[in-house]
C-alpha cells in the first residue's frame, strides 16, 4: 500500500501513513507504476552476447576436428603427384601390334607420367617402360590453362592452410565456443572453395592444353568419366579403355572443407 500524499510504502492494513501521517483508505491507495523499460539512448553500446563456454568432451571433439583438417590440407597441398594427385587419366588397351598402358597424374605443380608398351617386332615382343616428371611451367609441357589453373589452386591451398591453424588454435587455446564456431565456418569454407574451384574449371583447362575431349567423340567433357575406343579397321580388336576422376589430393581437400562445416553445424544446434 502506497500514500497518495508522499508515495511511501505502508503495510496493506495500516490506517496511518508511516511517513507523513496521513490517513490511508482505500480510495487513496497509490497504483503501484509499472517497471519502465529503459531504452537506450544513442551511441549506447550493446552489451556483447554471452560467451559459450565449452567442456573438456567439446575441446577434446573440436581438437580432433581441427587437427585431421590440418592433416589433409597440408596432405593435400604438400603430398604432391605422387602421393596427392588431385586428378588421374589412365588407359590401357591394344590393337594389331602393340598393347599400351599409360597413367597421369596430375599435382599442383607436376603430371607424372606411367607408360608402358608391348610391341610385336615379327616374332619377338619389344617391350618399353617410360616413366617422367613433367612441371607445369616446363615449356615443352604446352600446360599454360593446367598452369594458371594449378596457380590459383596452389594460392587458395595456403589460404586454407592457415584456416586449418586457426581451427586448431581456436580447438587448442579458447574456452570460449564462439571463436571455434567461427575457426569451423571458416575452415569449411575454405576447403570446400578450393575443392570446387577445381573442379568447375579442371575439365576445360585439360581439354584447352590436351585437346583429349575435343578430338574424341566418345569422350564426354566431364570432371569423372569412362570411354572405349575402337578402331574400325580392326573390329575385332578390344580397343582402348580410358578412364578419368578426381584423386587423393583433391578428396583430402574436400573431406577438410566437410569436416569444417561438420563441426560448425555440430555447435550452432548443439
Amino acid at each position: 500500500m502506497y500514500c497518495n500524499s508522499c508515495g511511501a510504502k505502508n503495510p496493506d492494513q495500516a490506517q496511518f501513513c508511516s511517513k507523513c501521517g496521513g490517513g490511508l483508505t482505500e480510495k487513496d491507495v497509490l497504483v503501484v507504476p509499472e517497471a519502465v523499460t529503459s531504452v537506450p539512448s544513442a551511441g549506447t553500446v550493446a552489451a556483447a552476447p554471452a560467451p559459450i563456454y565449452l567442456t573438456e568432451e567439446d575441446h577434446q571433439t573440436a581438437k580432433g576436428f581441427a587437427g585431421l583438417s590440418l592433416l589433409l590440407v597440408l596432405f593435400s597441398v604438400f603430398g604432391g603427384a605422387g602421393m596427392a594427385a588431385w586428378w588421374v587419366f589412365e588407359g590401357d588397351g591394344d590393337d594389331s601390334i602393340s598393347i599400351v598402358s599409360i597413367k597421369m597424374e596430375f599435382g599442383l605443380t607436376e603430371i607424372l607420367t606411367d607408360m608402358e608398351s608391348e610391341v610385336q617386332d615379327g616374332e619377338a615382343t619389344v617391350s618399353e617402360s617410360d616413366e617422367d616428371d613433367i612441371e607445369y611451367s616446363d615449356r615443352d609441357c604446352g600446360c599454360d590453362e593446367m598452369e594458371d589453373l594449378m596457380g590459383t589452386v596452389g594460392m587458395l591451398g595456403y589460404v586454407a592452410i592457415l584456416a586449418a591453424a586457426f581451427f586448431v588454435y581456436a580447438a587448442f587455446y579458447q574456452n570460449d565456443g564462439r571463436t571455434l564456431r567461427t575457426a569451423a565456418l571458416v575452415m569449411g569454407g575454405a576447403g570446400l572453395l578450393t575443392a570446387g574451384y577445381f573442379g568447375m574449371n579442371w575439365t576445360d583447362a585439360f581439354d584447352e592444353d590436351t585437346g583429349w575431349f575435343e578430338d574424341v567423340d566418345e569422350m564426354d567433357p566431364s570432371f569423372l568419366g569412362t570411354a572405349e575406343i575402337t578402331n574400325s579397321a580392326y573390329p575385332d580388336e578390344e580397343g582402348f579403355k580410358y578412364s578419368w576422376k578426381p584423386w587423393l589430393g583433391w578428396g583430402a581437400m574436400l573431406l577438410s572443407g566437410f569436416l569444417g562445416i561438420a563441426y560448425y553445424v555440430t555447435l550452432e544446434f548443439d
